[in-house]
């Protein structure tokens, strides 16, 4: 566990803290405590990344927030991957600070509704749509 919180690449640290937490692994704790220490914060959303993302600009109408176009980043698709994962991970757990993972997916969605590529769209969606 040590290597993976010293070196660990978030990808890899959310694959194994879900699949410890899905074996009921005794270092299954230890995973998710790597994990929690790789979340990023920004804007009262979290995520797990390889870099920081800013969120998109928002402007008001009617009270409202509404979120504007984003540059795409390097690392969206990736960045939907892992944060999928650690999700997954977070709910099987049930631990109850999901709702800012959720928020930051929301602000990554594209206007199709998926997210960057296929493959994060393929993992991140049944997260979305099932428990929450």
């Amino acid at each position: 566990m040590n290597l993976l919180d010293g070196n660990g690449d978030p990808y890899e640290v959310a694959i194994v803290a879900y699949a410890m937490m899905l074996a009921k692994s005794t270092s299954a704790e230890a995973a998710f405590g790597v994990l929690r220490r790789h979340a990023r914060e920004n804007g009262g959303c979290i995520y797990w990344g390889k870099e920081p993302v800013p969120l998109p600009a928002q402007r008001l109408e009617n009270q409202r927030p509404f979120l504007l176009p984003r540059l795409p980043n390097p690392f969206d698709a990736t960045n939907v991957e892992i944060t999928a994962y650690a999700l997954v991970t977070y709910v099987g757990r049930q631990e109850l600070f999901v709702e800012p993972i959720v928020k930051w997916f929301n602000t990554h969605r594209l206007t199709d509704g998926g997210w960057a590529s296929t493959q994060d769209t393929i993992i991140a969606t049944p997260v979305i749509r099932i428990d929450f």
